[in-house]
């Protein structure tokens, strides 16, 4: 049996994991966005673009540079314009005040900067698992019931970790 110093050393901590998607964010990405292209396109895009077959790095066979996500965009998805430090200054007066925290108080605040959505991480085995999960996320967001969602490309040097990442907002 494992120890757990010994079943954790492959896997990389909270650092390492938000500097390789902040890295990420930087590299250029694959989007189908729903408010500019005919959904009739989704499904053969879906498939050119499967998480399991797209490099991270790019493929210099074939002339391809790196991917830092493949993302779909839905029909009425709008980037979040409020800030969230208002949200976050409010939070610490509200605090400082030493009132009682509770569910309306929480929901109010939600309410009052339109932060009303949550965001949902799946880690995934590359393969059938990760692109039938996208397929699936994907079509959700370009039907309208979700707003986006993103995936992680493959990472063929990371094959004995091969977990890819999947991140939608509801």
């Amino acid at each position: 049996m494992l120890s757990c110093e010994e079943s954790n050393r492959g896997s990389k901590g909270a650092e390492d994991l938000a500097a390789e998607s902040m890295a990420a964010d930087m590299d250029p990405w694959i989007i189908f966005d729903a408010r500019k292209t005919p959904k009739a396109e989704f499904y053969e895009w879906l498939e050119t673009y499967r998480p399991s077959r797209v490099p991270r790095f790019g493929d210099p066979e074939e002339g391809s540079g790196p991917v830092g996500w493949i993302a779909v965009y839905g029909p009425g998805y709008s980037p979040q314009v409020k800030s969230a430090k208002d949200l976050q200054d409010a939070w610490e007066k509200l605090q400082a005040t030493g009132h009682k925290v509770n569910y309306e108080v929480v929901r109010e605040l939600a309410l009052n900067y339109d932060v009303t959505s949550g965001k949902w991480l799946m880690h995934l085995d590359t393969g059938f698992k990760v692109d039938h999960a996208w397929r699936g996320v994907a079509t959700a967001v370009v039907e309208g019931r979700l707003n986006i969602a993103k995936v992680s490309p493959h990472h063929p040097e990371k094959e004995s970790s091969s977990s890819q990442h999947l991140c939608t907002r509801s």
